[in-house]
C-alpha cells in the first residue's frame, strides 16, 4: 500500500517512532470544509462494513481548526519515498519480529502459571485471608509512604537520603555504597527525575539508559534502581534483589542468553504482574510481602 501510495504521487507521510492513531477525513469543495471524525479505518471494512461511530461537522471555524492540527501534526511523520521504503522493509520486519516475541512472551507467562499452581494457590489462600492480607498491605502502603517522603516525591527537591538509604523496604542499599552516593546528591537527583519522567515508557530501554552513560552512577547498583521504580509506580514496576530475582529461576523461566539487564527486568516484572493479577494482589509491592509470606510453604 505504501508503494501505491508513491507511485500515485500522494504526499503522503507515516508515523515509525509512536503508535499514531486518530482517525480525521476532512473534504473541501471550493472554500468549504466538512470534517469527519470517528473510529473507522480507511478500509472497505471500516467505511462500509463495520459498526463503526462517525460525527460530521461543518462549523467552518472548527474544520480549519482541524486543517491547522492536520499540517502541523504531519509534519512530525516521515514523507513516503524510494530511499524511506528501503529503510522501513527492515523496520518492519523487526516490529513483527518483536510482536512474536510478545506473543511468546505471554504464551510463556501463562504457562509459568499453569506449572507453579502450588504458588498460585498458596498467594491465592494468603490473599483470602482479609486480615493478614490487609496487614501486608497497610505495611506497604506505610513503607511507600515514608520512601517518597524521603525522596520528597515527586518533586525530588528536598532529599533526605539518610531515612532512604537507612530503609531496607523493597532492597538495602549497601553500606559501602552510601557515601558514593552521598558525593553526588546533584546526580542522584537527575537520575530520580529521569525514572520519574520515563516511568509509562519500555522499562528495559528506561533501566538500560539508567545504567548507560548518561545517568549510572557509582554506588547505585540495578537493584537501587529498580527499588526506585517500584516507589515511583508499584503496579508496574518490582523490586529486583537476590530474592526477587531468583524468582524466575524457582519458576523454571529461562531468559535467553544476549538480553540486556533491561530486558531481564521488564520480563521479571511481566512474570510478577501475571501472577499478581492471577492472585488478584494490589501491586507488585505488596506482592513482594505475599512472596515472603509463603515462600516456604510450596
Amino acid at each position: 500500500m505504501l508503494k501505491e501510495l508513491l507511485t500515485q504521487g500522494h504526499d503522503a507521510r507515516i508515523f515509525t517512532n509512536c503508535g499514531f492513531h486518530p482517525k480525521l477525513y476532512l473534504l473541501r469543495k471550493g472554500t468549504k470544509y466538512n470534517a469527519f471524525l470517528g473510529s473507522s479505518n480507511g478500509t472497505a471494512n471500516g467505511l462500509f462494513h463495520n459498526v463503526e461511530l462517525n460525527a460530521m461537522l461543518d462549523e467552518q471555524a472548527a474544520c480549519k481548526e482541524l486543517l491547522r492540527w492536520f499540517k502541523a501534526t504531519g509534519e512530525g511523520g516521515k514523507r513516503i519515498t524510494e530511499s524511506f521504503l528501503k529503510s522501513y522493509k527492515p523496520l518492519q520486519q523487526q516490529r513483527r519480529s518483536e510482536a512474536e516475541q510478545v506473543d511468546n512472551e505471554q504464551k510463556g507467562l501463562q504457562t509459568i502459571l499453569d506449572d507453579n499452581d502450588a504458588l498460585v494457590q498458596a498467594i491465592q489462600k494468603l490473599r483470602r485471608k482479609g486480615r493478614r492480607y490487609n496487614e501486608l498491605c497497610a505495611s506497604r502502603q506505610e513503607d511507600l509512604k515514608q520512601l517518597r517522603t524521603s525522596l520528597d516525591f515527586p518533586r525530588f527537591k528536598k532529599l533526605d537520603l539518610e531515612s532512604f538509604m537507612r530503609n531496607p523496604s523493597l532492597g538495602t542499599v549497601m553500606g559501602f555504597n552510601r557515601p558514593k552516593i552521598r558525593q553526588n546528591v546533584p546526580g542522584f537527583t537527575l537520575l530520580l527525575r529521569f525514572l520519574y519522567r520515563r516511568r509509562n515508557t519500555s522499562i528495559a530501554a528506561t533501566v538500560d539508559t539508567a545504567l548507560g552513560p548518561d545517568y549510572k552512577l557509582e554506588g547505585v547498583s540495578t537493584a537501587s534502581i529498580t527499588k526506585l521504580l517500584t516507589i515511583i509506580d508499584p503496579e508496574r514496576f518490582c523490586s529486583w534483589n537476590k530474592r526477587s530475582g531468583g524468582i524466575l529461576g524457582k519458576l523454571g523461566y529461562e531468559i535467553e542468553r544476549g538480553t540486556s539487564l533491561g530486558q531481564k527486568y521488564e520480563r521479571l516484572c511481566n512474570v510478577l504482574k501475571s501472577v499478581a493479577e492471577e492472585c488478584d494482589v494490589e501491586d507488585l509491592a505488596v506482592l513482594d510481602l505475599c512472596l515472603i509470606e509463603v515462600e516456604g510453604t510450596h
